[in-house]
């Protein structure tokens, strides 16, 4: 989620900022935020595949040093996009954005692309680090303003969404919070509240906040909605200081609703600029929108005292077994697991690879189908069952899948096909089946014969077939080079594992 261009609005006025030395208090941080802001800020490589071993170390030291200031992070991540579908389109664009980066990376320009395997590296060493951890169902920034205004704590992000939400204890931009100067004991930051954000519009309503966003353009906003009003606004005087810069808009509609009273005045005022055929559609459009930014009673404290759960959502909980519920709950289980079972929608992440061929993922399509059928076991497509019960058996589920073809975003339908040995079996009892009935699913995935997994070491049976699965499907297929890089790679592996385990004799 993010308020278009009110950061670069926002950024430029200290008035809505208070000085603060952080130290002995709670902070909740916007998981999926920090870890792609943290990796971009630490200047980190985004061309070759990501240097993790650099990145874990930088979040050793972040964490640390708040531990050192006896400042206590949880951190929240967010799970599924959106459930009702309204952010499909914007998250269409971002993923149009980061093929871009993607292809821009691969030719030597500027990029922002995150890492592949990033979000796994972070949420490693939140674990090695014991930092308190929840990974949502669905979207987090509601989640994280409720537990911060439980706990009056800041929250540490870049969403320019937290500029909108009425926070206790202040929203901290990431860019300005100075851990890096942390010193005796106190870590100096600015810290935004939205009493200083109302009172520089002459005591602006807060309540209007959320229309503003609305009316402006968030991340579920349709902006052909409200166009001819802020065509309207955006003609008055109030943009004249502003003319030609991209906050011009921004501070015309917060100039505009100053002056007004209250929610019910504001969208009375808004309504009567659209023709009156438009209004009732416009108004039905406001209100539901602006509950994005309801803050729920219901908060995540309960998950960190106690293990509760996360949501109430009778329809979620119903999409989701309670095993795996706990799992993605504690991030031990991919969001991706959210999306298939909620959406039966995933988006592949780009990498930078030349663009003119055949994405990387396509390698792992297979694995991909096994695995989404595994998930979706047992479920089939309704409409394609005869009426009236008739025997006719429904085709397979089928999961809509984002990925890159040359420099586009394309959409696929993956048909979800579990392996033949897990055929019939749900994914609440794979978890209670026998070691040696997981092993062979497992094998038949990656296409491999079970009479052969005695001539691999225990230690080695994933490594070795999954490296044989990438000899066999990749295309082009890998050079020598390609494998004796990998090979030794798995042996640099196992060798710092086996240094880092302390020995029998203590």
């Amino acid at each position: 989620m993010g308020v278009q261009g009110l950061w670069g609005y926002a950024d430029q006025r200290p008035e809505f900022f208070r000085d603060v030395k952080l130290m002995n208090t709670k902070i909740i941080i916007d998981g999926n935020n920090f870890y792609f802001k943290f990796y971009h800020n630490s200047c980190l490589d985004e061309r070759h595949g990501g240097d993790y071993d650099l990145y874990a170390e930088a979040l050793k030291r972040f964490f640390q040093t708040l531990s050192s200031c006896n400042i206590q992070p949880y951190v929240v991540l967010d799970g599924c996009c959106n459930h009702t579908d309204q952010k499909l389109e914007t998250t269409k664009l971002r993923a149009e954005g980061h093929i871009k980066s993607a292809h821009d990376l691969s030719m030597g320009h500027k990029g922002r692309l995150l890492p592949l395997l990033s979000r796994n590296v972070f949420i490693q060493v939140l674990s090695k680090l014991g930092v308190p951890l929840v990974q949502c169902l669905l979207e987090a920034d509601t989640e994280i303003a409720a537990l911060a205004n439980q706990w009056n704590c800041p929250v540490l992000s870049t969403d320019t969404d937290f500029f909108i939400f009425d926070l206790k204890g202040g929203f901290c931009p990431l860019t300005q919070f100075r851990w890096e100067s942390a010193s005796q004991g106190h870590i100096p930051a600015r810290c935004y509240f939205i009493e200083n954000f109302c009172a520089h519009f002459n005591g602006m309503n807060k309540d209007l906040l959320p229309l503003f966003a609305v009316i402006h353009g968030n991340d579920y906003s349709d902006m052909k909605m409200m166009y001819r009003f802020v065509r309207h606004v955006a003609s008055s005087s109030h943009t004249s200081a502003y003319r030609g810069k991209k906050q011009a808009i921004i501070h015309s509609l917060l100039t505009w609703l100053s002056p007004l009273h209250n929610l019910k005045v504001a969208m009375e005022n808004v309504l009567n600029v659209l023709p009156v055929s438009d209004r009732g559609v416009a108004q039905e459009y406001l209100s539901s929108q602006m509950q994005v930014y309801k803050i729920p009673e219901r908060n995540l404290s309960g998950f960190f005292t106690s293990g509760a759960s996360t949501t109430d959502d009778i329809q979620l909980r119903s999409l989701v077994l309670h095993w795996a519920l706990g799992a993605l709950e504690k991030a031990q289980l991919p969001k991706t697991v959210v999306d298939l079972l909620v959406l039966q929608r995933v988006f592949l992440i780009p990498q930078v690879e030349n663009s003119e061929r055949p994405n990387a993922h396509t390698c792992a399509l297979p694995i991909r189908r096994a695995f989404y059928g595994m998930i979706l076991n047992g479920r089939r497509h309704s409409s394609t069952s005869g009426p009236g019960g008739d025997g006719v058996e429904a085709a397979p589920c089928v999961v809509e899948e984002y990925g890159r073809e040359k420099r586009n975003l394309t959409m696929s339908r993956v048909e979800a096909t579990p392996p033949h040995s897990a055929k019939g079996v749900s994914l609440e009892q794979i978890e209670k089946l026998p070691l040696a009935r997981r092993l062979q699913m497992f094998l038949e995935i990656l296409g491999v014969s079970s009479s052969t997994v005695e001539e691999v070491p225990r230690h080695l049976i994933f490594p070795v077939y999954v490296t044989h699965f990438w000899l066999i499907h990749s295309d082009p297929r890998p050079s020598l080079q390609h494998l004796q890089a990998i090979l030794v790679g798995i042996a640099e592996g196992f060798t710092a594992a086996l240094w880092c385990t302390p020995s029998s004799g203590g």
